[in-house]
């Protein structure tokens, strides 16, 4: 299914896509071996741009933008066939970006729609319900997180610093190195010593790519 502005989680050889814009909004998701896609589990909320994170066999997906409600609070699980309910986002928020396992995530900043806001609002999340902790010294949405919980990384989104890169050690905020192009709605996967992203908008479409170490 052709879409944009999805949820991705994963590996190489155990990539997962959730929800997105086709358009309208889809609950589709896929899995990725390593060569082709396959059809997975639908997602229980129909949505785009949501954040996920974790393995293949145990993601996480919170976030987004539905059909019926702009800025979507709902968390779902997948145990790789299936999407279960989980605990609620505090807030809904769309272009949210996130990080870590299904059962150790942080949620960063994103935008609401009354009015159209980036917040710098943060929430860690254990298996079950968020809480919300440090917020970012920013506020700002259409970024991409990596890593870990408590080694995450939050990188690029909307101006007027998108470059920016901003590292989680699961207590505190920190600023790490800048990207050498700034742009908004990009992708990214791997861990805070060895990142990668790529795409997004500067604001034409970008084919770059970076990675951090």
């Amino acid at each position: 299914t052709a879409r944009q502005y999805a949820g991705g989680a994963g590996t190489q050889t155990a990539g997962l896509a959730c929800g997105g814009n086709a358009p309208p909004h889809t609950n589709v998701t896929e899995e990725y071996n390593g060569s082709g896609w396959a059809n997975g589990g639908n997602l229980n909320v129909t949505r785009g741009y949501n954040a996920a994170c974790g393995p293949q066999t145990a993601a996480l997906t919170f976030g987004g933008e539905a059909p019926s409600v702009p800025a979507e609070d709902a968390t779902e699980e997948y145990d790789g066939s299936s999407w279960t309910n989980g605990g609620n986002l505090n807030e809904g928020n769309y272009a949210i970006m996130g990080a870590g396992t299904q059962t150790a995530a942080v949620a960063a900043g994103g935008a609401s729609d009354s009015p159209p806001t980036s917040k710098s609002t943060v929430a860690e999340y254990d298996g079950s319900s968020w809480t919300n902790v440090t917020s970012m010294p920013t506020a700002f949405s259409y970024g991409v997180g990596f890593g870990l919980q408590t080694a995450a990384n939050i990188v690029g989104g909307t101006s007027p610093t998108s470059n920016r890169n901003l590292e989680y050690d699961g207590t505190n905020w920190t600023t790490g190195g800048s990207l050498n192009t700034g742009r908004a709605g990009l992708g990214g996967s791997g861990i805070t010593t060895a990142g990668l992203v790529f795409g997004g908008t500067e604001p034409a479409r970008s084919t770059k790519t970076e990675s951090y170490n």
